[in-house]
């Protein structure tokens, strides 16, 4: 909505042909759910510390997707802007500028996007359902009042992007202590001992 009534149809266009990538970036989830399945077992055989370390290997491994996927996006940015592009003729310079601005504003919360995601799935779990409610609505307030904010100060598809990254980045601030709580099911362990308690094939995301 705020998109369309002060920053026009070009940013509208640009948000539009960036959708593609925001698919690839969901694809994380399926990895997500493949470390709450291999959590789940091993809470059904009684293997707290397993449960910690998979989690924990989790965290790390989404984590250098989210790195992987934010540092394409900002070095490649001409050749991703190409690919969705596709070749076509009829796109203006306009609409090209503010899908590289977009872009750009939006590659700094990707990680935090994917984190977010696997947080709110754990949340529910971690007998926190509360927060996730509230994180919902947080992300919600947070992306509207960047976007106003973005539009006041003139930041045009940039600061579209940008706002989106700051809400994603405020809901990870927000509940990811809960899940340095040691009463809770599922914490955070060190990065040495996350990799310590699982297989190979586990770490990789593989059942066994």
């Amino acid at each position: 909505m705020i998109t369309g009534l002060f920053l026009g149809p070009d940013v509208i266009a640009a948000t539009g042909l960036f959708s593609p990538v925001v698919t690839v970036i969901g694809i994380t989830y399926i990895i997500i759910i493949g470390i709450q399945i291999l959590c789940s077992r091993a809470i059904g055989s009684g293997e707290h510390r397993k449960v910690v370390s998979l989690f924990s290997t989790g965290v790390v491994f989404l984590g250098i997707c989210g790195i992987i996927f934010s540092a394409s996006c900002l070095i490649f940015r001409a050749e991703l802007i190409e690919f969705l592009l596709g070749g076509a003729k009829n796109i203006t310079d306009s609409v090209t500028s503010s899908l590289d601005s977009y872009i750009h504003g939006y590659s700094y919360g990707i990680t935090f996007q994917i984190y977010t995601g696997m947080m709110m799935v754990f949340l529910p779990i971690n007998n926190n359902t509360k927060l996730s409610y509230i994180a919902i609505i947080v992300m919600l307030v947070s992306n509207t009042l960047m976007d106003i904010l973005s539009v006041v100060l003139n930041l045009g598809a940039f600061g579209l992007g940008l706002a989106t990254s700051i809400s994603y980045i405020i809901v990870f601030m927000l509940v990811f202590p809960s899940f340095m709580d040691k009463s809770r099911l599922y914490i955070l362990s060190g990065v040495n001992s996350a990799f310590r308690g699982c297989t190979r094939r586990q770490c990789l995301g593989f059942q066994v």
